[in-house]
Order: structure tokens, then sequence, then C-alpha cells
């Protein structure tokens, strides 16, 4: 999603500056890296770096509630936030120009709508922000323009890789079993339930647990007489070799496992409250779906991931820390401007008429 938020920043975004302090820039043309066989330029690095500062800053702002986000360390890690986005956004930049590299073992290529598509958009984002905000983030057409290609490329050939990938689900390791719970809680949020108020659960709990009992009951019945919800749930069934013992033991799963369809559970003593379930079918089919692609997408991840490890281990790429240093989010550039429409609204826009070749993006 941030590759998306990014690519409607360059369509549709209006970037301000504000508190100039006459920042003494940078060398647009020094090599700060090596990928293969190309060189990366600090002005790229600066203009991606700063692109995103511009893509965040407002939200950083409403969330950590401060205009001096950038030199926040909020979650204690050692590493301020301007660091943080600076060294994420050079991950980036190393997996596109990897990508970039092996887009030949894939046939990987643009086409003439592609190409032009980049030039378009890289045209419209230069003209169509002021020349403080365009020298802030150090952007010239053909910085654009490149960024766009490597961006182009990097869901095409990332595209490619996953489709190599192993998606051969089987129905037993799809498999989602549906079953309805019914709970009676005895977690109050953040207060503490005392003895009478747990007393009364573990009372109500044996009461439901007698009347399920009966002949006729059902949990829907019985939840509705105490005015208590019933829920639709499911879990996998689908145990590999690689499951291990270390896995949290759920009580309420466990006896799932040892019941027949149909088949209604008596009270189970959970932390959080009593349980009782009830197993309605085997195989939920949606639910059953919905994994399978979701085991797809995992399969499909972790090989681009792998492959993509693969290549860096031993590229050469190691970036010049000095040159990096350089990059400061010194004045603040941001998408707020009073005679914009909103950010989101300016998102919605760019992703409808935005050229689809230019910002398909990769998850």
């Amino acid at each position: 999603m941030r590759a998306k938020r990014i690519i409607a920043l360059l369509l549709a975004g209006v970037l301000c500056v504000s508190a100039l302090t006459g920042c003494g820039g940078i060398d647009k043309s020094a090599t700060i890296a090596t990928a293969g066989d190309t060189q990366v330029s600090l002005g790229m690095v600066n203009f991606y770096c700063r692109l995103q500062q511009a893509t965040y800053e407002d939200i950083y702002k409403m969330y950590l509630g401060s205009d001096d986000v950038w030199t926040m360390d909020p979650y204690g890690s050692g590493t301020n936030m301007q660091d943080s986005v600076k060294e994420s956004a050079l991950e980036d930049l190393h997996e596109m120009y990897t990508l970039q590299a092996h887009m030949g073992d894939y046939g990987v290529s643009l086409t003439d709508d592609e190409k032009a598509a980049i030039t378009e958009t890289a045209t419209s984002f230069m003209t169509g922000n002021s020349k403080e905000a365009i020298d802030e983030l150090g952007a010239t057409q053909e910085i654009v323009e490149e960024f766009l290609t490597l961006y182009t490329i990097r869901a095409k050939v990332e595209d490619a890789i996953k489709a190599e990938a192993d998606v051969n689900v089987s129905d037993e390791e799809a498999n989602m079993r549906g079953y309805t719970r019914l709970v009676v809680s005895t977690s109050s949020g953040s207060e503490e339930l005392t003895e009478e108020e747990l007393a009364a659960k573990k009372e109500l709990a044996e009461q439901i647990a007698s009347e399920l009992a009966e002949e006729g009951a059902t949990l829907e019945s019985v939840a509705e007489a105490h005015e208590l919800e019933t829920s639709a749930q499911t879990y996998a069934t689908y145990e590999s070799a690689d499951d291990t013992e270390e896995a949290e033991d759920d009580a309420v799963i466990t006896a799932l496992k040892g019941m027949q369809e149909g088949e209604t559970s008596g009270m189970i003593e959970m932390d959080d409250g009593y349980y009782f379930v009830r197993v309605d079918n085997d195989t939920d089919a949606e639910a059953t779906e919905d994994n399978r692609q979701s085991i797809i997408t995992e399969r499909q991840n972790e090989y681009y991931k792998e492959t993509l490890e693969g290549w860096q281990a031993d590229d050469g790429w190691e970036p010049d820390m000095e040159l990096f240093a350089e990059i400061q989010f010194e004045n603040s550039l941001t998408t707020t401007d009073p005679n914009a429409v909103e950010e989101t609204e300016n998102a919605g826009t760019a992703d409808e008429e935005a050229p689809a070749d230019v910002t398909e993006s990769a998850e």
C-alpha cells in the first residue's frame, strides 16, 4: 500500500514547502551505491527519501501529535523517524535496482505505451508542483522518469517471480471447519471482575450447560433465553509436519477436533470466559477457498522474498553512508494545502485516472 500512496502523490499530489532554512543542497550526480552495472545516484535516493517524507509527514504529525516528527523516536528503537524512513526508502531502491538487473531473466521489458505513460506522469508531476517543492525534492524530469521506470519494472518482475511459486494447495491443506460459538465472558476490558461477579458468570455458564443437555435445546435458543449472542467461526484443520509443540494450546480448538459434525460441546473453561461450541460443517466452502488463496499468497510472497534475498546476498550493494547522511528532512514537505482537496480524495482520483501500467503495484 505504501507504493500506491507514492504513485498517487506523483500523479495528483500538491506538494507544499514551509519553513525554508536555506539547505545547501546535494550533489545529485554523486554515486551513492552500485547495483550490478548500474550506478545509483544520490539524486535518486534523495528524491525517493524526500518523496516518502512528503507522503507521510501529515499522517505522522496527526498520529504523533507533533510538528517535529522527524526527530522523534516514538517506539524507543534508538532510531528517529527520519532515519527510519530513509532506511526503508534505501531498502526499497535496493529491491528495485535488483529486480531491474534481473528483468531479462524473466523476459520483462517496457512497452511503448508504458514508456509513454511514464514520461507523461513525470512531466505532469514536474509541471504540477511549485518550483520550491521541486527544488526541495531535488526532482528532475530524468530522476522522476527513472523512479517510475524502476517502479514499473519491479511490479512486472515481482509478478513473474511469484508466478513460479508452488500454488497447488490441496483440499486438505485449505480446509476450514465451520462452528458456532457461545461465550460467557469473564473479561471486562481494563477492569477486573470481582469475586462475586466471577462466581455469577460461572453459575450462568453451568446453567447454560445444563439447559443445553435438555432435548431440543440449541446454542441459539439458550443464548436468546439469556440475552446472549452466538457467532459463526471457522478453524483450519490441517496440521503440517512443521507445526511445533510450542504452539499455544487452545482448549476450544482441542475440543472441536474431537467432535463430530452437528455435535455440541459441554462447558469449556478458558482464561477469558466459558465457551460452548457446535460443529456446523466439516468444510466451510467459502472460508476454505479464502484460506486457499491466503496460503497461495503466503507461498508467493515467501518465494519472492527468498529469490530476492538470494540475489542480494552477494551483489556488492554497499551504500556510501556519508553521502546518505547528507539527506535531511530539514524543511517541512507535505501535501497539506488550504486550496487543495483532501489527500485521500487525491489518492482516489489518482488511482482511477492513472495509466494502469504505472500505478499497478505489488502488495
